[in-house]
């Protein structure tokens, strides 16, 4: 392949990107995000199994589990702006090199403080407790440029059995 399809071709991935990031298909990216979670467990399932929700805290049906989609990011990230912020970048560009970008070693972090930031962000969630307890929250943690340099956690009491 050649250097100009292969921009044309990172050029069409970055523009799905963008579009999959927008606001108007935000319930489009839950119910993906729900499905890899069922994916991962090994849960089968069919179209018919899932619900688009329009009342919050739900997003997702899915059976009787009711998800509430979370993504974290650095609180100075904004995705959907970096990926549009590349692609302007690669609509520019003539050769390949000019896409490189200087290396950065990756910070390290634990799982445990992946667990915390999970943690405050529920704590903080501002939702009825009533309506808490009914929620199924799935959260993800969206890391550029961590390393986890160690897997070990301690749960709180409330989720331990």
């Amino acid at each position: 392949m050649n250097e100009e399809a292969e921009i044309n071709k990172i050029t069409e991935h970055l523009e799905e990107s963008v579009a999959f990031l927008s606001n108007e298909k935000r319930k489009e990216r839950e119910l993906w995000a729900v499905k890899e979670f069922l994916k991962i467990l090994g849960i089968n399932f069919d179209e018919k199994d899932f619900r688009i929700e329009c009342d919050e805290p739900i997003d997702i049906g899915f059976r009787n589990a009711h998800f509430q989609v979370k993504e974290l990011l650095d609180k100075t990230r904004k995705r959907h702006k970096e990926f549009k912020d590349d692609l302007k970048k690669v609509k520019n560009v003539t050769h390949l090199p000019e896409l490189l970008v200087p290396y950065n070693a990756p910070i390290k972090i634990s799982f445990q403080e992946i667990l915390d930031r999970i943690l405050t962000m529920l704590n903080d969630y501002n939702i009825e407790p009533k309506e808490k307890k009914k929620t199924d929250f799935l959260v993800y943690e969206n890391l550029t440029a961590y390393v986890i340099s160690d897997y070990h956690y301690r749960l709180p009491q409330e989720f331990t059995m």
